[in-house]
C-alpha cells in the first residue's frame, strides 16, 4: 500500500515522495474481524476458573469487542451466558491496542460482577445497574460530610 498526497495535507508541509507501507513489518495495515479475532486468540483471561470469551462484532469502520463469559447470574441464580460492554476496535488499530482493548473490557467485567454481589448491611450500594437518572437524583440529597472539613488559615 501506498499513501500518495492529497489536496487535504496542510500547504506548510509538502511530500516529495510516495511513502511506502509494506517496508518492515511494524507498519500500518488495516485490521479485519479475522485478523483481530487471530491476535485475541493468543490471549487468555479467567475469572476464577471460568474463560472470559472475545466477541468481535461489525460496526461502521471498526469493530465492537464484547467479553462474555457462561457464569451464573446473580439476580436469577442460574448459569447462563453473561456479556460485558462493548469497546470499540478502529479498523486502523495496531496489535498492542486490541490486546489492551481486552484487558480493559476484561478488567471492566470481572469488576461488574463484583459490583453486582458487593453489599453494605443487605443493599448494593455500588451496583452496575443504576439508571443515570436515579443516580443524579441521589447526588442532588443533601450529602453528609465525612468528617469535618479543616480550616485553613493562610497569612499573607
Amino acid at each position: 500500500m501506498v499513501i500518495k498526497p492529497t489536496a487535504s495535507i496542510p500547504s506548510w508541509k509538502t511530500w516529495t515522495e510516495e511513502i511506502p507501507l509494506n517496508q518492515n513489518p511494524n507498519t500500518y495495515h488495516m485490521q479485519s474481524k479475522e485478523s483481530i479475532e487471530k491476535i485475541l486468540g493468543d490471549c487468555e483471561a479467567f475469572f476464577y476458573n471460568v474463560p472470559l470469551l472475545p466477541r468481535v462484532l461489525p460496526k461502521g469502520d471498526g469493530f465492537l469487542l464484547q467479553v462474555r463469559a457462561y457464569l451464573m447470574d446473580n439476580n436469577t441464580q442460574m448459569h447462563s451466558l453473561q456479556s460485558g460492554g462493548k469497546y470499540y476496535i478502529s479498523s486502523h488499530a495496531i496489535d498492542d491496542e486490541i490486546v489492551a482493548t481486552f484487558w480493559k473490557a476484561t478488567q471492566d467485567f470481572i469488576i461488574h460482577e463484583a459490583r453486582e454481589t458487593f453489599r453494605y448491611k443487605g443493599q448494593r450500594i455500588y451496583g452496575p445497574h443504576f439508571k443515570v437518572e436515579a443516580l443524579r437524583k441521589l447526588a442532588g440529597i443533601t450529602e453528609e460530610a465525612k468528617r469535618d472539613s479543616p480550616t485553613i488559615i493562610v497569612k499573607h
